[in-house]
């Protein structure tokens, strides 16, 4: 039997009490305590594989997305009769699931919801759970699945496109090492750091999707099943994660991978490592002065996989990548780069899930944390300063987020939990300027050329003077705001000029 990957969402809590976790415990329903509240399940989305059973909440969601008619099945059968109303007593009458399945090429997603009718008090799930539709379903210019995408091409696109997917995949074939391998590998990783459930399976399969397979969703798809089977090769016989990394870099070694694909590989495998630990989304300390690896820093049993890849490539080519990142990871996550918005529970839900896609990732420009309850948000939203960020791939353009953060601000009025003011500068055909301020429960707005807010140059006579006053204005400003050092002759104008929303 083929195995399901299944990510799960619970949005249903409760104030926390004993009484209920004692009654909860008492049924063996899965939940987590935090914030003074009760989660069902899990704070956050979790993520399993049918028939592992490695965490107390694994064979729990398999029964959950049973209940469903979504066309996968996880084989454990629908959440047990008895446990129905223990969700409602503890949770209310309406809870609310979501649930993402893929198996081989296959996948389906949706809601489920689980209901009490308060006038004959029965309890049924109500499913919204489909595969997608047509051959369509999944958008080859994005990726992501058309409910998802916003994308609109036009014919000479898709012959585009349908040409790069049929040379990459000439390129799979020919590959000594395929890219099937790659995936195998990358499968392993997410096995030993536990990616896909520190994040979600979605961003698994995305990360391999940009980082082995060039973007190519069709590819992903054809190939994920043989690279399965790749990777339970590698666990063949194997005791250890050791291992199995021992049987990666037999089969790397000599590989004819290009610089670009070995890069990429390089980043995905760093990209997990600082998701999912203490590594605080940098790398610090990991290598020695000498380039040696640090065997006493205490991320090292995990940050060990890289002298696995160092043993797979020549000429020192993974300490090379990993000296080059980390000046940039200390660049994109400085504190003195980010103002914060904090914000209630469930504001993420004001924003589609192309926004989230992006900004839930750590990076120096807009970053959500769900967690934390905070909206991140840089002085310096430079589009042409993305080249080292998770903005860089033309998916969404950057354009495309900030316009999406200016229209739903306003709408973030009801989760407002404290007053703030943010600066930030922006370039679309002109230096823009934008302040947003909230105080005594009002939320107000100021933007423009950043040229117009030079107070000074009003009172020039001669129109060139004065253009070349704004000029200067404009190239001393630019650079003070996006290094989080706005003027007080610029701050100063915005001010005075603050609408209310």
């Amino acid at each position: 039997m083929a195995k399901v990957f299944l990510s799960i969402t619970s949005y249903n809590s409760v104030t926390y009490s004993k009484e209920k976790v004692e009654f909860l415990n008492s049924h063996s329903v899965p939940f987590e305590i935090n914030d003074n509240k009760i989660y069902l399940i899990s704070k956050s989305g979790v993520s399993v594989r049918s028939r592992e059973y490695d965490e107390v909440y694994s064979k729990f969601c398999m029964q959950i997305a049973d209940s469903s008619d979504a066309p996968i099945s996880l084989g454990e059968g629908a959440l047990e009769e008895d446990k129905l109303p223990v969700l409602i007593n503890v949770f209310g009458n309406h809870l609310e699931f979501y649930i993402d399945l893929m198996c081989n090429d296959e996948s389906a997603s949706g809601e489920l919801n689980l209901v009490k009718n308060e006038d004959t008090g029965e309890i049924n799930w109500e499913s919204h759970v489909e595969e997608p539709e047509g051959e369509d379903a999944i958008c080859e210019n994005c990726g992501y699945e058309n409910y998802m995408c916003d994308c609109e091409k036009d014919e000479e696109d898709d012959e585009d496109d349908e040409d790069e997917t049929i040379e990459l995949k000439e390129e799979l074939e020919e590959t000594p090492v395929s890219l099937k391998h790659l995936t195998s590998f990358a499968v392993l990783f997410d096995s030993f750091f536990g990616y896909n459930k520190a994040k979600s399976m979605d961003e698994l399969h995305q990360l391999i999707k940009h980082n082995v397979y060039d973007g190519s969703w069709d590819l992903l798809k054809e190939n994920w099943s043989e690279s399965c089977g790749l990777y339970d090769q590698l666990l063949d016989g194997t005791k250890t994660y050791e291992e199995a990394f021992d049987k990666m870099v037999v089969i790397l070694k000599g590989s004819n991978l290009d610089e670009n694909q070995t890069t990429a590989f390089l980043d995905l495998t760093l990209k997990m490592y600082l998701d999912t630990y203490k590594s605080e989304g940098v790398l610090d300390n990991e290598l020695n002065e000498d380039n040696s690896f640090n065997t006493n820093h205490p991320n090292y049993v995990k940050f060990n996989v890289f002298s696995y890849l160092e043993k797979s490539f020549e000429n020192q080519v993974v300490v090379k990548f990993l000296n080059s990142k980390r000046p940039l990871q200390e660049l994109q996550l400085s504190d003195d780069m980010y103002q914060t918005i904090f914000l209630k529970e469930n504001f993420h839900k004001v924003f589609s899930d192309n926004f989230l896609k992006k900004t839930t990732i750590e990076n120096k420009f807009i970053h959500i944390d769900i967690e934390g309850s905070s909206l991140n948000i840089s002085y310096n939203l430079d589009e042409n300063d993305i080249d080292d960020s998770i903005f860089n791939d033309n998916e969404i353009p950057f354009n495309e987020i900030i316009s999406e953060l200016e229209e739903k601000l306003p709408l973030l009025k009801d989760f407002l939990t404290e007053d703030f003011e943010i600066i930030y500068f922006t370039y679309d055909s002109e230096y823009t300027s934008t302040i947003w301020q909230f105080d005594n429960n009002t939320l107000s707005t100021n933007s423009g050329w950043i040229g117009d807010f030079c107070e000074a140059c009003e009172s020039i006579q001669d129109e060139d003077e004065r253009d070349d006053a704004q000029s200067e204005f404009v190239n001393e400003n630019s650079a003070e705001l996006k290094e989080g050092c706005p003027s007080d002759e610029l701050l100063k104008a915005m001010r005075e000029g603050l609408y209310k929303i």
